[in-house]
């Protein structure tokens, strides 16, 4: 299965596009007279092997999720120490108090919040 093809109606193409006249049965091929005229009900191999897609298509979107959430706790732990060098440099020399140096205000300046736009 090639996962970057995948979305979200690609097990079974569900839902399908109703139609008129003679079809085929979504479930085990039969051809019918009307749509859903015909009844018949699944396999436990063709409830499995759904279930099997879907689960699949599950782990693929879970594997997504796990390390987009590890990049953003990386991302948030290297910020963290960052800010924690700016409170340094915003104070040195003038411990515990805001330093008024050049350097002690460049840091105050970065460790300020950005406006979004």
């Amino acid at each position: 299965m090639n996962k970057d093809k995948i979305t979200a109606r690609s097990v079974d193409n569900w839902p399908k596009e109703p139609t008129f006249g003679p079809s085929t049965c979504s479930v085990c091929g039969e051809s019918t007279p009307l749509p859903g005229e015909h009844k018949c009900s699944p396999t436990y191999k063709q409830l499995q092997s759904r279930l099997n897609k879907a689960e699949t298509l599950q782990q693929f979107y879970l594997e997504g999720l796990e390390k987009r959430v590890d990049e953003l706790t990386a991302a948030n732990e290297e910020n963290k120490q960052l800010r924690e060098v700016l409170e340094k440099l915003a104070r040195l020399g003038n411990e515990p108090h805001l330093g008024n140096s050049d350097g002690n205000r460049m840091a105050q300046q970065a460790l300020k919040p950005q406006k979004k736009t």
